[in-house]
């Protein structure tokens, strides 16, 4: 209506996301036939199992749990399937809703937070190493170190705010049946080797420049095919929890982005990320984090991934620069409940299924307690260890 977008800038957009949008749908399709198969709920009693009746150690457990499962199906593929098998442990055990905050606190920042890894554990990612061309083991080895430092620094914050409602023991059911949780054995016995296969394929395409997608879709829609087929899993309930609603919300949202962009807005945060470098010497890319924190917060994640990015791009910025943009869009947005599509889908399971709410300000005072820190150390990791 305005003429601040062409048919030309749109078609810019589709190369930008078509393939971190199919991707990420087919990582988290991925997720939920997992979950229907009893995957994460049998791993899920296992942790109950090894934690000695601790709550202290239940929620670490928890805690790194959540960080491996956000790391290999995303962010948003942890937050929809350890919300409910988190909740459902904990109603197992005896624990009432409010003595559950703790840990879903943690699944909820810890989700996000822990999304740095690798290339397929964000929508961010995805769009930032296809737009950047970061491979997929190049990615994987700048940001082990960074993400290992916010994943720690995250779960020793959270567990210092909540270490007296950690206090104590809980009864454990020893008569429980792990065997009793497993919808399909082969769906089951299928996850581990298929999640390395998809790791190690990723990698070696990643290497000849094949986009995600081509190994995600394919793969995953035969799996999700087999599982269908032997009739133990909700595919039907898969295909409806599926995020396809993601597909429009990044294309429309990045649409909208782009026309900002094109009105001055990327000029202002090339020229600010210019001034910042120029003016915080080695501490330039912890600074420039900081500096989009508020736009990942506020804007949401993914329109500031699509903003930062063109004015790095446009300043010729490379390296460390560029995974900083992404450390500061998958972290920095925790502070706020409406910066990630992860936030507001563990919101709504809260509020609509569990009948548990978080009130707005809680969750941001959590927020700035757990997310400045992490995202300042995990900078200066970035700075001190890769560049």
């Amino acid at each position: 209506m305005f003429g601040l977008i062409t048919l030309q800038d749109l078609e810019t957009i589709w190369t930008i996301t078509w393939n971190s949008t199919f991707t990420f749908v087919a990582i988290i399709i991925f997720s939920l036939v997992l979950e229907e198969a009893g995957f994460f709920r049998f791993l899920g009693f296992r942790i109950a199992q090894n934690s000695r009746s601790s709550r202290k150690v239940l929620f670490i457990y928890i805690s790194f749990f959540t960080a491996l499962v956000s790391a290999l199906f995303a962010n948003d593929g942890a937050i929809l399937v350890m919300t409910p098998v988190t909740f459902l442990l904990l109603r197992e055990l005896g624990f009432d809703p409010r003595e559950m905050i703790p840990y879903l606190i943690s699944v909820a920042f810890i989700s996000d937070i822990a999304s740095t890894p690798f290339v397929i554990s964000n929508l961010v990612n995805i769009i930032a190493a296809s737009y950047f061309s970061l491979d997929f083991i190049t990615y994987a080895e700048v940001m082990f170190i960074p993400n290992l430092v916010a994943v720690l620094t995250s779960i020793a914050i959270l567990y210092l705010i909540f270490r007296k409602e950690l206090s104590g023991t809980f009864a454990l059911n020893h008569k429980f049946d792990g065997s009793s949780m497993i919808q399909d054995n082969l769906i089951f016995n299928l996850a581990a080797p298929m999640t390395i296969a998809l790791m190690i394929t990723y990698a070696l395409t990643g290497l000849y420049g094949i986009p995600v997608a081509f190994v995600a879709v394919p793969s995953i829609s035969a799996f999700f095919a087999i599982a269908s087929l032997r009739g133990k899993v909700d595919s039907r309930k898969i295909l409806r929890e599926a995020p396809w609603q993601v597909v429009l919300f990044s294309l429309g949202m990045f649409i909208v982005v782009f026309a900002l962009g094109n009105s001055g807005l990327t000029s202002f945060m090339a020229s600010s990320l210019s001034w910042i470098g120029d003016h915080t010497g080695v501490f330039s890319i912890t600074v420039s984090g900081l500096f989009i924190v508020p736009f990942t917060s506020f804007l949401n994640n993914l329109p500031a991934t699509m903003l930062t990015g063109l004015a790095v791009h446009s300043l010729g910025s490379s390296g460390g620069m560029i995974y900083e943009l992404i450390i500061a869009n998958d972290i920095g947005t925790k502070i706020s409940p409406i910066g990630s599509l992860a936030t507001l889908l563990w919101l709504h399971d809260l509020s609509v299924k569990r009948n548990i709410r978080i009130p707005a300000a809680e969750y941001v005072k959590y927020g700035v307690l757990v997310t400045i820190p992490a995202l300042i150390l995990s900078s200066l990791a970035l700075t001190v260890f890769v560049y």
